[in-house]
């Protein structure tokens, strides 16, 4: 039997309602570019035929805030359903990908789903309200929630994850990348800590014209992270452990974000979590920590107050509510 899927978006910016729909439905490349996503197509283009699609998925119902986008973008990929309100999707569908980067309303978009038994996927970053994470929380634990960004399931860390596996010594870990802490930080730092065991202790922001911060790990690694605004050309790793030297360009888009996808579907499937609960709000609160920790050169420990005993009393005060 088909999954269904809904499409959520979009926010400023951020073309994943477009790209996500693309790679499970397929797309037609002029009206795409039309739409304004042409940075889209052209690495959709190249791809061979016989790579799109995610099993017997299909995104099947789509609403974004304008109704025209909305339109640009079932009529580009092919989703048969333009729903005028996101509580349309509800009994229609069997799951939910929120595609939208303003954490903001994350919560407001999700919260109607996942109380209905609806897996949702929430693009990154998930939240940086400490509040939304504790609710978020049992959601993670029960395989109802999913949320990661692409670099994640990066093919060009494939061959690196083995090598360091095989060293586990103490690492420098760097990420370059675009735009600003709060939105793109992410993209860096979890794709990074999927390469160590350690876990983040501190963090530090580094005097700089740009965003730069330093982040301390448990088995004394540094990472570094930097946003350079509109400077930066893509999402750039460097990795040092013991005498090997890596530097990885993160660029193949697209099988970044159809593993993503499958990841997805295998615990909209499998009714359980991909990701470790508690790493998802790890590097929520590593973002967390920097922007409470302000322009102060100093230290900041990182707070992983977002714990399973306080998501148990959440879930308990959800159901009793109904």
């Amino acid at each position: 039997m088909t999954l269904r899927l809904g499409m959520i978006g979009s926010s400023e910016g951020n073309g994943h309602p477009f790209s996500f729909s693309a790679i499970i439905n397929g797309y037609d490349s002029a009206r795409l570019r039309t739409a304004g996503w042409g940075v889209i197509a052209d690495y959709l283009d190249p791809r061979d035929p016989a790579e799109f699609g995610v099993g017997d998925v299909r995104v099947t119902h789509a609403w974004c805030p304008d109704p025209a986008e909305s339109t640009a973008l079932c009529e580009s990929t092919s989703i048969p359903n333009r729903v005028g309100a996101v509580t349309e999707m509800r009994g229609s569908v069997d799951a939910v990908i929120i595609a939208r980067d303003d954490w903001e309303v994350h919560r407001d978009l999700a919260d109607p789903f996942l109380a209905a038994g609806v897996p949702v996927f929430l693009d990154k970053p998930l939240s940086l309200s400490r509040e939304d994470l504790t609710a978020f929380r049992p959601h993670l634990e029960a395989g109802r929630l999913m949320s990661s960004s692409g670099f994640r399931f990066a093919v060009e860390l494939d061959r690196l994850r083995a090598a360091v596996e095989v060293s586990r010594a103490p690492m420098v870990l760097e990420g370059v990348g675009p735009r600003e802490w709060d939105r793109y930080a992410v993209h860096l730092i979890e794709p990074l800590l999927t390469l160590t065991a350690a876990v983040p202790v501190a963090v530090l922001e580094l005097p700089a014209q740009h965003d730069a911060v330093a982040i301390q790990l448990s088995d004394q690694s540094l990472m570094i992270i930097h946003c350079l605004g509109d400077a930066a050309p893509g999402f750039v790793l460097n990795v040092t452990s013991g005498a090997r030297r890596e530097e990885i360009v993160l660029s193949d888009r697209f099988t970044a974000f159809r593993r993503l996808l499958v990841a997805f579907v295998s615990m909209v499937v499998n009714g359980a979590p991909v990701i470790d609960p508690d790493e998802t709000t790890r590097i929520m609160e590593v973002v967390i920590s920097r922007r409470e920790g302000g322009a102060a050169y100093r230290p900041v420990p990182v707070d992983f107050g977002i714990k399973t005993g306080q998501a148990a009393q959440v879930v308990q005060g959800d159901d009793g509510d109904g």
